[in-house]
């Protein structure tokens, strides 16, 4: 994308570069002659990334107070909220176009507004959109639609910080076992809609969140498991407290119990993996 497209893009207001204004590292002269230049996105740049973009971030449209739009790239798939419940979609990219199919939403209806402004991203995901990277390392994703641009600037998804643990509530999707020989069995939740005969749809699945206290929840409306944690970069010390309640819901005891003691933990995509060596649970934003 030559530097004549960018500022057409801007005059149409179709895209609006406002991360080169608040400090992106190596984006202050992306667009200056002998700079940075802008290239097509495509599914292998965004693999494991995730990108913010607050309103500040988007044109042609005002985002709701307090909300951002967040969107992370696994592989094909995508996942994206834009302040209310999340939603996932297979996506590709062709020629720098981004379009997305077979969205699947979970979590709590939103407020007419927040549902409004939910259709709209998923529409704009939907797209055709235009998707280009500008800065080093793909840190600055741009996307057009019709006559509304967001700029989202990346949130590094290879280290795990103990903000991105707090940033959602966890649903886990999936339980794999490795047995003594090595080999390994994966149960995904996600796919077995009647798991648990009294919970049968994925909202059911059990929530794990962990807040700024220090606390941390993990719970599936019929039984809970509550206590204290600790993160570093790569490890969460779980202490359940004394009396939680386990045993309603098929694979509850199984995965409460690991969530008491020392576990390693990064992300893969936009999923959480904790494992203890033996055991890994897999967890989806919700």
């Amino acid at each position: 994308m030559n530097r004549g497209r960018v500022r057409a893009s801007v005059a149409m207001g179709c895209i609006l570069f406002v991360g080169c204004a608040v400090g992106v590292s190596g984006c202050s002269d992306a667009f200056e002659e002998g700079g940075e230049r802008e290239e097509a996105a495509t599914a292998e740049l965004l693999d494991g990334r995730t990108y913010v973009a607050p309103d500040s971030y988007v044109s042609g449209r005002d985002l709701l107070p307090g909300t951002e739009v967040t969107i992370s790239f696994s592989g094909s798939t995508l996942t994206a909220t834009s302040g209310c419940r999340t939603f996932r979609a297979d996506f590709d990219l062709d020629d720098a176009k981004l379009t997305s199919r077979d969205v699947v939403i979970s979590g709590e209806p939103c407020s007419k507004e927040g549902s409004d402004q939910e259709a709209w991203l998923i529409q704009t995901l939907k797209g055709p959109s235009q998707a280009y990277l500008a800065s080093a390392e793909a840190k600055v994703l741009s996307l057009g639609h019709k006559k509304v641009g967001l700029t989202l600037v990346s949130r590094d998804s290879s280290t795990a910080s103990s903000g991105r643990l707090e940033e959602w509530e966890w649903k886990l999707g999936g339980i794999s076992r490795t047995s003594a020989g090595g080999s390994s069995s994966f149960r995904n939740l996600r796919e077995e809609a009647s798991y648990d005969k009294r919970y049968p749809n994925a909202d059911s699945l059990p929530n794990l969140s962990m807040s700024a206290n220090g606390r941390f929840s993990f719970s599936n409306g019929c039984s809970a498991s509550n206590g204290k944690f600790k993160s570093s970069e790569q490890e969460i010390e779980f202490q359940s407290d004394a009396g939680s309640v386990r045993g309603c819901g098929l694979y509850f005891a199984r995965a409460a119990s690991l969530l008491d003691g020392d576990v390693r933990y990064h992300f893969d995509g936009s999923d959480l993996v904790i494992s203890d060596g033996d055991v890994s649970l897999r967890f989806f934003p919700g």
